[in-house]
C-alpha cells in the first residue's frame, strides 16, 4: 500500500518516472488504530453488531447523548458460520477506513503547523459514531494521521525497483508528497512539464481525507506557482474520487493494446508481485 505519483502525458503513462510513497493506506490505517487504542475504543466489525439505538429526549434524537448498543458474539452474528481470521481483519480494516475518510481526521494547513507549540491550542472536538455505538471524539489529535503526508516520507522509484527486483535498493526520502510531486515533474522532459504542472489529479480513498486538497494546493503553490490541482470536491464526489482508478482501469481494459500487459497466474507465481509493476506501472 502507498501513494503512487504517476506522470501521464498525452494519455500515456511515463513509466520511467513513476514514484511511490510508502506511507499510504495501510500506514494511515495503523495510525487510526493507534488513536482508537489510546482512547480504549475497540474496533468491532459491522457483523458483530446486532443493533444500535440513539438516546432520545422529548424533542427527538439527541446526538450528544450516549448511544445504547448491543454487541453480539461472532457465532450469533454469522449464523454459526466459522469465519477466517483474514475476513475478520478485513472487516475491521473497513471500519478503520471509514473513520479515516469520515472527515473527523484532517490534514493541517500550513499556518496550523507554524503556531508556537508552547502555546495552548483549543479546538472544538469532532465526533464520529462507530458501528457498535462507540463515540470517537478527537481534538488536536485529528492532525496526527494526515500531517505525516507533509513530513519526511520514504519513496521508491518503481521503474528502478522493478529492474532490480528489490524495493529497498531504491528508497529515497522526500519532505512530503508536495515535494515529491514537484520533483517528479522536474525530472520529466521539459516538453511535458507545463502540461503536468497544470493538471495534478487526486484519486483513490486517501483523496477524500479532509483538508488534503487544500493543503497540497498550498504546498504546490509555495514550491511553484505554475502547479495546479484539477480535482476538488466540486468536480468529483467522494465516491467518484475513491473509485476513479477503477473506473479508468475498466475503460483501459477494453482497449486491445492493453492485452499486451496481461499475464497468467503461472507468470505471477513465478515472478511475484513485482511483475505487476513491470507490466502495468
Amino acid at each position: 500500500s502507498g501513494i503512487s505519483v504517476v506522470p501521464v502525458f498525452e494519455g500515456s503513462v511515463v513509466k520511467a518516472k513513476t514514484m511511490k510513497c510508502l506511507y499510504g493506506g495501510f500506514s494511515m490505517r495503523e495510525k487510526v488504530a493507534e488513536l482508537l487504542q489510546k482512547k480504549n475504543i475497540p474496533v468491532r466489525p459491522q457483523f458483530h453488531v446486532k443493533r444500535t439505538r440513539t438516546g432520545t429526549n422529548s424533542i427527538g434524537v439527541d446526538e450528544d447523548e450516549e448511544r445504547v448498543y448491543d454487541v453480539e458474539s461472532t457465532e450469533y452474528a454469522t449464523g454459526g458460520v466459522t469465519l477466517t481470521d483474514s475476513y475478520e481483519t478485513w472487516q475491521k480494516n473497513r471500519v478503520l477506513d471509514e473513520v479515516l475518510e469520515s472527515g473527523i481526521l484532517r490534514v493541517p494547513e500550513r499556518d496550523e503547523l507554524d503556531r508556537d507549540p508552547a502555546l495552548p491550542v483549543i479546538l472544538p472536538t469532532s465526533v464520529y459514531w462507530l458501528p457498535d455505538g462507540n463515540k470517537v471524539e478527537v481534538g488536536q489529535e485529528r492532525f496526527d494521521v494526515g500531517k505525516q503526508l507533509f513530513e519526511s516520507i520514504p519513496v521508491v522509484n518503481l521503474s528502478t525497483s522493478s529492474m532490480s527486483g528489490s524495493t529497498n535498493d531504491s528508497i529515497e526520502s522526500y519532505n512530503g508528497i508536495a515535494e515529491l510531486v514537484q520533483e517528479l515533474i522536474s525530472k520529466c522532459d521539459t516538453t511535458m512539464q507545463r502540461e503536468l504542472s497544470s493538471a495534478v489529479c487526486l484519486t483513490g480513498g486517501i483523496a477524500n481525507m479532509n483538508g488534503l486538497y487544500e493543503r497540497l494546493s498550498q504546498e504546490l503553490m509555495y514550491l511553484s506557482n505554475r502547479t495546479r490541482i484539477v480535482t476538488s470536491g466540486s468536480i468529483l464526489s467522494p465516491s467518484d474520487r475513491r473509485f476513479a482508478a477503477w473506473t479508468g482501469g475498466s475503460i483501459l481494459a477494453t482497449f486491445s493494446e492493453f492485452q499486451k500487459s496481461w499475464f497468467s497466474k503461472a507468470e505471477f507465481e513465478e515472478n511475484g508481485a513485482m511483475l505487476v509493476h513491470k507490466k502495468c506501472p
